[in-house]
């Protein structure tokens, strides 16, 4: 998402484009969350509200995309299918049908101009949700706007994949081949009309000796219609966000501690609880109830690793110890606060969320240097092998070079670094530019000349009056 949000609060001017890795950096109080916070409710109306905006789309321009495949080849997939479980009497998946799919646009004029329109249509909307759910205030000028929203061609060609489950049928789209824009759809695969006895009381249904099949027309409809859903999410979908956005606060801790009296005793829209605590708070509870039953899947061998052991949990779900490599085991009630302060990391292993963004702040607070490091390459792992974006904000120097060190080797990582910088009682974003040694971030440059600076001042003092002596 590429967008630019003006007069939120003290912060100026921001133009935010999102990448593999994000990092924000800023002073105290420049409003590093606030904008984090603005940033991840426009996404998240946006990825809650595009599937019904693409249907209505769909249902008022049914002929807008012309999809093409072989759909004579995938209905005898579909009847083999449903045969073969029949008579193996089995309510499983099937096997996965791949094929190649063809998209062209009658008019991508109108197509463009509508979806345009409509995300425009609910600015307003989004705003007053900032001011009430950020800002606490109505009296704001905050302003956004999206840039560079997607437009479509053409035409276009790309592989689709197609699944029996239990009656349903799994449609999965991947516009680029490479498995990271991908798609789905699911819908029921109903019964034909050639199969309904209802009316014929003295003979015996059908469905109890053949398998329940849709014409060929029926299911050429359903693929299609889904064939259209799935191409528009391929091209705007991906534009907001990925997937499910996890938001670990600064204070995620504390909001572990406080979060089920929270959300018992408390509606959100009369309190003045930060939107970023809401949501950390509904993940971790539901994160919470879903650890009692599937612990055993939440610990990873990355997380044994950042840990320094492994996590023993009761039969509820609660953390309950920790084996160290050596064999020494930690009672909960005896974590040092690194060690507290890496248990909300468990929520990214959710079995049931498969968070494809991640926001940490301040990671590397009340961690060592050491543990900064191991902290960092948990990170890396994140976004290398496990396909994820994550945010970062920090005003760590140190944490930030480690950072800069891991972008400068691993240039196939796309990453963009912005830092909020004061003028005055404003703050503004101000994207950095990539050398060949990194990233400099001024605020970081300033102090540590500064400290220098003084540094070398009273050693020469000392040694001044050392020499009178």
């Amino acid at each position: 998402m590429n967008l630019k949000i003006s007069n939120l609060a003290q912060i100026k001017d921001a133009h935010f484009e999102e990448s593999d890795l994000v990092v924000i950096v800023g002073d105290n109080g420049t409003g590093k969350t606030l904008l984090l916070e603005t940033i991840t409710l426009i996404k998240d109306y946006f990825t809650r509200n595009l599937d019904n905006m693409i249907d209505t789309y769909l249902e008022e321009n049914p002929n807008c995309i012309k999809v093409e495949l072989d759909w004579e080849d995938l209905y005898k997939y579909y009847r083999a299918s449903k045969i073969e479980k029949f008579n193996d009497d089995k309510d499983s998946s099937s096997s996965l049908k791949r094929f190649k799919v063809e998209v062209e646009i009658q008019d991508t004029l109108e197509v463009n101009d509508y979806f345009s329109y409509k995300f425009k249509s609910v600015t307003e909307k989004i705003t007053e949700s900032i001011k009430e759910k950020v800002l606490f205030t109505e009296e704001s000028n905050v302003k956004y706007e999206l840039l560079d929203i997607p437009e479509v061609r053409d035409s276009y060609e790309y592989s689709s994949s197609f699944i029996m489950n239990d009656g349903f049928g799994i449609l999965i789209s991947d516009i680029d081949n490479n498995h990271k824009n991908v798609v789905s759809s699911i819908f029921h695969i109903e019964s034909g009309e050639d199969f309904n006895q209802e009316d014929q009381e003295d003979i015996e249904p059908v469905e109890n000796y053949l398998p329940t099949l849709i014409s060929a027309e029926d299911f050429k409809n359903k693929i299609f219609k889904n064939s259209q859903k799935n191409f528009l999410k391929l091209i705007f979908r991906n534009y907001f966000s990925d997937g499910k956005l996890l938001f670990l606060p600064s204070e995620r801790n504390l909001y572990m501690d406080n979060a089920l009296r929270k959300t018992l005793d408390q509606n959100y829209n009369k309190t003045k609880l930060r939107y970023s605590e809401f949501l950390f708070n509904k993940d971790y509870l539901e994160f919470q109830d879903l650890s009692k039953r599937f612990y055993k899947r939440i610990f990873s061998e990355e997380l044994k690793k950042l840990f320094g052991g492994t996590l023993s949990f009761t039969d509820n779900g609660e953390v309950e110890s920790l084996t160290k490599t050596n064999g020494h085991i930690i009672r909960r009630e005896l974590f040092s606060t690194k060690q507290n302060r890496l248990l909300p990391y468990l929520i990214i292993n959710n079995p049931f969320q498969n968070y494809k963004e991640i926001i940490i702040e301040e990671p590397e607070a009340h961690m060592s240097l050491k543990s900064m490091n191991e902290l960092l390459d948990f990170i890396k792992t994140l976004i290398k092998k496990k396909d994820k974006k994550v945010y970062l904000t920090t005003h760590s120097d140190v944490f930030f070079s480690r950072v800069n060190n891991f972008l400068i080797s691993n240039n196939g990582i796309s990453s963009k670094v912005y830092e909020l910088k004061e003028d005055g009682k404003e703050s503004f974003l101000e994207s950095k530019i990539k050398t060949e040694y990194g990233y400099e971030i001024d605020l970081f440059t300033h102090e540590l000349e500064d400290l220098y600076q003084q540094t070398i001042e009273l050693q020469n003092e000392n040694i001044d009056k050392l020499d009178e002596v």
